[in-house]
Order: structure tokens, then C-alpha cells, then sequence
């Protein structure tokens, strides 16, 4: 039986005043069974003690005697996950070490990965990784040296990668629910000492929509599956046990299949789990498709939606890959929700390749009128793997290449009309303009930011300014 140890990175990208606890390494740490799983969230650790997030992840190693370490990291991440390789590396050379993750996978699509974007990393996995990671613990479990078998690996061989084929999609129905209790310091994870907790809970897996600028597809290509309902509420049930308040679906979009999800929202009032607070991540259209939906989805303990708006026009919804979506129901779906006491988060991306100042104001004049609870501004990231991408490199437009600054909080590509300090500009004075309008600070308002929720409020008008990202994105780095 080999132990692996699963570290979180320390680099969390966030515009909201909470804690993630995703449930992609307590997943895996539950598929590789009957192997060990430990999931380290070090960047708690590190805040708590006061130490070194690299001699803690190296002491992890030592005290618990692990056999092999299992990192991930998005493109803004991936710096941090190398400087852990390269630590654990100087201080533990035969110690095998496994990446994963959307930029390996991205990478790999784009035909941009190469040996030394995996230096001192033995392993990398494209893809879905919870057949691959168990299939690569037998195969070290063994002593055998030829990995050749193992689905969605890449074995860094020094002077050349190894990519062996990739495996068809996991059964969902083998998958046994993520493993909670692998955390090395769970009074961290449940207890009330960092405040607000959210906790991830994964219902469904990819996206049947093929927008120009998700990596979604780099994993999961097309493919659109839920996860058994039995799975799903053991989840639930092992949060509940151990105090977990809030809920985030990290679902692409869990509103794609409504048959499906109006089972679980069944099931989740029956068992009585509508005593959790859930968020629930989706697009407009999917929300309008049913409203009788939405009655359930209240009693069911739904409070809060973000919403993947994306544009108010049409002309970006195109380039976007979103034909299917039409300005008019943002609004329509902004007034629904407040209808029913429900609050929204709206997202929308800035810095199309055709953007003019015309545009953003256009954009922005329009979030005016759909005024959703908490507006958030994204710049256009040409994440590696991605059609939207490609048409950004063809016509010239990326300035920013360090993967370090692909947070969508940096405007890394001018459009072909405005340069790069002209869209955070008119971005800072119209999240400003909007946030500050004595319109905003009504009864209602006040009240849903009692709490956790004041806070954010206040800042956010002022999170967007440049310093403060920059805070946001570097906060992990000095512990390192």
C-alpha cells in the first residue's frame, strides 16, 4: 500500500472573502484506494504556524512517510507547483513526484509541453485523473519501470516525454464519494478558526456547450455526465457530520440535464441537507429552460446563483462561441431570481478581440440595468488549449506570456482597438461607478450583507484596483 500526499496549492485566485475546500484531491484521494490517500492544505497550515509552506510540505513527507507526492495547479498556479517539485526534489531526489491538472492538459492539446515544463515532476496526467493516478500507484507499488500501460500519463523521461494513450471516461457508477476525512488538519477545514468555509461539491462532470475560451474541453472534450445520486448525497451526508455550512456546486453547469437535478434537489429536501447553504453555478439559459425549477431549488436551501453571462453583446457572445445566448435574458434571469428572494452573482468578460471603448461602455451601461447583487469583471484569458487562444496568437494581440498573470483579474492581450491600460481603466471606473451609486445601498441589500457578506460588499468596489490584485494573487508567496 503506498501513501500519497495530495497538496492543495497555496495559490488561491478569489474575489469573494472565503475559503474553498474543493473536492478534486479528496476524490482522488478516495480512488486510489486501497492506497492512502492524505490531502494537505498547506497554505492553512502555513497561515496558522507561521512557517515555511515548503519545509512544511517537506516535513509532511518525512513524518508520514509518503511514497509519493500528487501536486495540481491551474496556468496562474503552475509557477508555485514547480517551486514545490524543485524543493521536494532538493531535499528527497528519489521521491516520485505526479502533476495534473488543466495547464498540463492544456499544454498537451496546444502541443506546447515539453521536458522542462516538467522538470524535477516524474509524472504528469492529462485528462481525468482518477483511473490514471490509481493505475500509476499499482504500477510503483509493483517496482515495475515501464509505465507504458497506465491511461493519461506522461512520464518525463529527461530528454523526451512519454504519452501514453488516453482512457475512456471513468465510470461514475465505481467512483466512490470524495474522501472527507483525508485531510491532514480537518479542524482547519471544518472548524471556525479562518471563518467562512465553502466546501466543493462536484454533481456532474463537463459542459455540453463549446465556448471558445473554457479549457473545459481540454479534460473532458464533450463529454457531459452526472454522478450517481447515491453518490452525491454520501457526500452530502459526510459534510454534514462534520459541520461543513456552505456549499458551492463546482459543476461547469449542473442545470444541463434538469431531469437529473430536480432528483437530487428532491432528495437533498428529503434527507433534510436543505439546512446547508448552497451556491450553484450556472448560465441564464439553463436557469430560464424551467423555471418550475426554481420553487425547489429555494426549498432545496439554493440562496445564491453566479450567473456566466459573459457579454451584453451579441457581436462578443459570437466570437465567444455562444450564439445561443441573448443578451436580454441576463436581465430577464437578474428579475426572476429577485423575484423569488434569491440573490445573483454576474460575471462578464471584458477585452474581446473587437472591443472598442464603445463597447465597454455599451457593456457596462447594460449591467447597470440588469444590476445584479455582486458584478464580476473578467478579462479575456487566452488559457493554452483553447480555440480563443489560437485567434489571439493568429492576430497578434497576447502581450503577456508569464502564466503567472492568467488569474482573468490581469488584462494580458490588447484588443484591436484599446491597449491593456485602457480596459482596466474603463473597467475600474465602472465597477466603482456601479458599486458606490446610492441606488445600491437599499434595505435589501443591507440585509443579505449582514455578516459575511458586508464585508464584501464594501470592498469589493475597490478589490479591482491594481495593488489589491496584486495582493490577492501573492498573498501565498511569502510563506514560501
Amino acid at each position: 500500500m503506498l501513501k500519497v500526499l495530495f497538496v492543495e496549492n497555496p495559490i488561491k485566485i478569489s474575489t469573494k472573502n472565503f475559503y474553498l475546500a474543493n473536492s478534486t484531491m479528496t476524490s482522488l484521494a478516495a480512488s486510489i484506494a486501497p492506497h492512502k490517500g492524505l490531502v494537505y492544505e498547506v497554505l492553512l497550515d502555513a497561515a496558522l504556524r507561521k512557517r515555511s509552506l515548503l519545509e512544511l510540505i517537506a516535513e509532511a513527507v518525512e513524518r508520514y512517510e509518503i511514497d509519493l507526492v500528487a501536486l495540481n495547479g491551474m496556468a496562474c498556479q503552475f509557477e508555485a507547483t514547480a517551486h514545490i517539485a524543485r524543493y521536494l526534489k532538493f531535499r528527497h531526489p528519489s521521491l516520485p513526484i505526479v502533476v495534473g491538472g488543466w495547464h498540463v492538459s492544456g499544454l498537451l492539446v496546444e502541443g506546447t509541453l515539453d521536458p522542462r515544463t516538467l522538470r524535477n515532476i516524474d509524472f504528469a496526467i492529462y485528462g481525468e485523473g482518477e483511473q490514471a493516478l490509481k493505475a500509476l500507484c499499482d504500477a510503483l507499488e509493483a517496482g515495475v519501470t515501464d509505465f507504458s500501460t497506465v491511461p493519461n500519463l506522461i512520464v518525463n523521461r529527461g530528454r523526451e516525454l512519454q504519452i501514453n494513450p488516453k482512457a475512456e471516461y471513468t465510470s461514475f457508477d465505481r467512483l466512490p464519494p470524495p474522501a472527507r476525512e483525508a485531510y491532514l488538519h480537518p479542524e482547519q477545514i471544518y472548524g471556525r478558526r479562518f471563518g467562512l468555509t465553502v466546501h466543493g461539491l462536484e454533481t456532474s462532470r463537463g459542459c455540453q456547450y463549446d465556448c471558445a475560451f473554457c479549457c473545459t474541453k481540454t479534460i473532458n472534450e464533450h463529454s457531459y455526465r452526472t454522478f450517481p445520486l447515491e453518490r452525491i448525497l454520501a457526500d452530502l451526508e459526510q459534510l454534514s457530520w462534520r459541520g461543513a455550512k456552505q456549499i458551492l456546486l463546482t459543476d461547469e453547469n449542473p442545470l444541463q440535464d434538469p431531469a437529473h437535478f430536480r432528483r437530487l434537489l428532491e432528495e437533498i429536501i428529503s434527507n433534510k441537507f436543505n439546512k446547508f447553504h448552497f451556491t450553484i453555478i450556472t448560465s441564464p439559459r439553463s436557469l430560464l429552460q424551467d423555471l418550475s425549477l426554481l420553487p425547489l431549488l429555494k426549498e432545496a436551501g439554493v440562496r445564491d446563483f453566479v450567473l456566466g453571462v459573459e457579454s451584453f453583446n451579441r457581436k462578443n457572445l459570437a466570437a465567444y462561441g455562444k450564439t445561443w445566448a441573448r443578451p436580454e435574458m441576463s436581465i430577464e434571469v437578474i428579475d426572476v431570481l429577485r423575484r423569488h428572494g434569491m440573490y445573483s452573482s454576474m460575471s462578464f468578460i471584458i477585452g474581446a478581440p473587437e472591443d472598442t471603448r464603445e463597447d465597454l461602455l455599451f457593456q457596462f451601461e447594460h449591467l447597470q440595468k440588469a444590476n445584479p447583487d455582486v458584478p464580476s469583471v473578467f478579462f479575456l484569458t487566452p488559457f493554452p488549449g483553447t480555440r480563443m487562444r489560437r485567434t489571439m496568437l493568429e492576430a497578434g494581440l497576447i502581450k503577456v506570456f508569464n502564466y503567472r498573470y492568467y488569474t482573468c483579474l490581469h488584462p494580458l492581450a490588447d484588443t484591436h482597438h484599446l491597449d491593456r491600460k485602457s480596459l482596466v481603466a474603463l473597467r475600474d471606473r465602472a465597477l466603482r461607478a456601479f458599486f458606490l451609486r446610492p441606488a445600491r445601498f437599499t434595505p435589501r441589500f443591507l440585509a443579505h450583507r449582514r455578516g459575511r457578506f458586508l464585508s464584501q460588499s464594501l470592498v469589493s468596489s475597490f478589490f479591482f484596483t491594481r495593488w489589491l490584485q496584486r495582493y490577492d494573487e501573492y498573498r501565498a508567496v511569502r510563506w514560501y
